[in-house]
This record gives C-alpha cells, structure tokens and sequence, in this order.
C-alpha cells in the first residue's frame, strides 16, 4: 500500500499530530515541567515527553507514543495519562476497528472493540 495514495493514512497522521501538538500546547505555561513533542513524519511516529525537575527529583518520560502504519491504523504504544485518547479519537470519526492498544498483548487486544493489529 502506497502511503502518498493513502488518504485516509495522512489524515490520521493529521489528526494524532494536531491532538498532540494541543495537548502540548495546553501545559506550555508549565515552569517547571517541559512538555515535547517529537514527530517523525516520514515513519509516522509520534511522541510527547515530559522531562524537568520538581524538587530534586529529575523527571523524563514519554507519555504519549502513536504511530500511524501505512494500512491506516493507529497504533497506541504509550499512553501515560488519563486521557481516553481511543475515545478522542472516536469523536474526530476514527472507528475503533482503525486503532491498536499496542501496549496489550494480540490475545487481549482481540477482547476488545479495538483492532487486534
């Protein structure tokens, strides 16, 4: 499948970048606590770290980590926060059959209504 023919591949790229170029646009006031996001477009991977101090502690993780395949599936590896990003998604138009919880095994995957891959 030719990702440059996909439409609705570029589209969900579109819609995970600008999901979380909001989140992280949302917490940019934050002093003390950085809010990154990294974008691979050419891979269609797509991240948001949190890295900063808060008291002496240093912080650094990745709470979000999407990737879009070129069949048209969003595959969900990371998500660290409380946010239904599937249901999010859900809202926009993305069926659930079009996105992967990444971070379950296949065999619990298939118990849900999301894609098994």
């Amino acid at each position: 499948m030719d990702f440059k023919l996909n439409r609705k591949t570029k589209k969900y790229s579109r819609l995970v970048q600008l999901f979380l170029t909001q989140y992280v646009a949302e917490r940019a006031h934050r002093k003390d606590l950085n809010y990154q996001l990294l974008i691979d477009p050419l891979h269609r991977h797509y991240q948001v770290i949190l890295n900063g101090w808060q008291a002496e502690k240093f912080i650094h993780r990745i709470l979000f980590h999407l990737e879009v395949k070129p069949d048209a599936k969003i595959w969900i590896w990371v998500n660290q926060t409380e946010i239904d990003i599937g249901l999010e998604f859900g809202l926009q138009g993305v069926p659930f059959t079009d996105m992967v919880l990444g971070f379950y095994p296949e065999h619990l995957r298939a118990l849900s209504d999301y894609a098994v891959s």
